[in-house]
């Protein structure tokens, strides 16, 4: 079947009535982080484990698929998406999922992680290096991200190390923010740095 651009934004809308903004967990020790490389039309998923407490790799996991679906702006998941969540079908052992991409800071409020968290049931948190939507304002000593007056992320970093985190499903900006920022030492929170990093190696073999 042909890909749809204005049904894929239809269907943003209707599973952003779905997404949950409070914490569906009692703890956020295990963290995932989703990213994909690619290479010749072939998409490359990573999901690392990492603890919270002490940044350790716990194991990583990763799937390979054709992906045929091009790359659209506020479209990412559908691309991506298939992807990830064949992984979180196989995979459990997580608290909590950050993915390479946007929560709820999207035009429609359904970006991949919102995405993601919605159809696989889990936690997930949006981190974004890019904005896609809104204006960054001051939101009580630190820099935030409105969309219609709705306060839809915060900021970490400046410059071109800006991370835009927020929530994907069953987090709360509050948590998005604190646990994003208890895992950042570089540019990229190191669940998603070291999927990022594996990503690129599994496609250079490819």
């Amino acid at each position: 079947m042909r890909f749809s651009a204005e049904r894929a934004r239809e269907l943003q809308r209707e599973l952003a009535e779905k997404v949950v903004l409070e914490d569906c967990f009692s703890e956020a020790e295990l963290l995932g982080g989703l990213d994909v490389s690619y290479r010749k039309g072939v998409g490359v998923s990573v999901l690392s484990v990492v603890e919270r407490s002490t940044l350790k790799l716990v194991k990583s996991y990763y799937v390979r698929a054709e992906v045929p679906i091009p790359y659209v702006p506020g479209l990412l998941a559908f691309r991506e998406a298939p992807l990830h969540l064949a992984l979180l079908k196989e995979v459990k052992g997580y608290d909590v999922v950050l993915v390479d991409g946007h929560g709820i800071a999207h035009p429609r409020g359904l970006g991949i992680a919102s995405h993601v968290g919605v159809a696989a049931g889990v936690p997930t948190i949006g981190v974004a290096k890019r904005r896609l939507a809104g204006e960054e304002a001051e939101c009580g000593g630190r820099r935030c991200l409105k969309i219609g007056g709705r306060t839809v992320a915060y900021v970490l970093g400046e410059g071109r190390r800006k991370l835009y985190v927020s929530p994907g499903h069953c987090v709360s900006l509050e948590s998005a923010y604190e646990i994003v920022r208890s895992v950042t030492k570089g540019r990229l929170p190191e669940p998603i740095r070291l999927s990022d990093s594996i990503s690129r190696a599994l496609t250079r073999s490819l």
